[in-house]
C-alpha cells in the first residue's frame, strides 16, 4: 500500500494498493494511528534477483530436506534393533 494522499486538516491518509488502478473505499480516510511503517531505503530492481537466484536457492533446499527425510528412512531400516 502506498499513502497516495494526506489530509492534515482531519489527520487522515488516503492510500491506495500497489495493483489497484484507484483507491478502494477502505483504503480512503486511514486514521494516522493505523500508519505504522515508513520507507527507509529502496533497492530498486531487488526482485530480479528473487527471481533468478532465490529460485534456485529454493530448489536446492527442497530437494536437500527431501534427501535427508528419505535418508533417515532407510538408514532407519537398515539399522539392527538394540
Amino acid at each position: 500500500m502506498r499513502i497516495v494522499s494526506i489530509d492534515y486538516a482531519n489527520g487522515v491518509f488516503t492510500t491506495k494498493g500497489d495493483n489497484n488502478p484507484q483507491s478502494l473505499p477502505f483504503e480512503i480516510n486511514v486514521p494516522s494511528p493505523s500508519i505504522r511503517n515508513k520507507v527507509i531505503f529502496s533497492l530498486p530492481l531487488a526482485g530480479y534477483f528473487d527471481i533468478i537466484y532465490i529460485g534456485w536457492l529454493v530448489r536446492i533446499i527442497i530437494v536437500y530436506l527431501i534427501t535427508c527425510v528419505i535418508s533417515q528412512f532407510v538408514f532407519k531400516a537398515r539399522r539392527p534393533p538394540h
